[in-house]
């Protein structure tokens, strides 16, 4: 894994089968794809990595669920919005508790679910500097490498 940087790279937003779409988006920077349902949203989360997934939890054959785990599965590890427009409390804290990031309530003001998007990319950007380092500091700190003298 590359070191983490500030990167310009466009950030990926994956959009399972809501009724709206993130198109407006891209624009701003983010790359998204728009999935035609479950099966097709499972299958892009085996085919590249996402900084972000954003579903609704209910689509078609689906409680919208399978994608959270399915993306929880996937490394590295997607910050996961849920949404819906047929929540309820106890569904939106099932989903946290499964591991998702967020659960949105539609209707939703596009700026609203913007600046949710933005809190998911940092979380996702201080989780991938946290994981480096934590995977490289002992290398660097290890016993073997400290030197002293009396």
């Amino acid at each position: 894994m590359p070191q983490p940087s500030g990167s310009s790279r466009p950030r990926s937003a994956r959009w399972a089968k809501s009724g709206r779409s993130l198109r407006g988006f891209a624009p701003a920077g983010y790359e998204v794809e728009d999935p035609r349902g479950r099966a097709q949203a499972l299958s892009l989360l085996d085919e590249r990595q996402y900084d972000v997934v954003v579903s609704d939890l209910r689509m078609s054959g689906s409680d919208g669920l399978d994608v959270l785990r399915k993306a929880l599965a996937t490394d590295p590890t997607p910050a996961v919005i849920l949404m819906s427009g047929h929540g309820t409390i106890d569904i939106a804290v099932e989903a946290i508790k499964l591991g998702a990031f967020d659960f949105v309530q539609k209707p939703f003001a596009i700026e609203q679910m913007r600046l949710r998007l933005e809190r998911a990319l940092e979380f996702r950007r201080l989780k991938y500097k946290v994981d480096y380092l934590t995977r490289t500091q002992p290398d660097i700190y290890s016993f073997d490498r400290i030197v002293g003298s009396n």
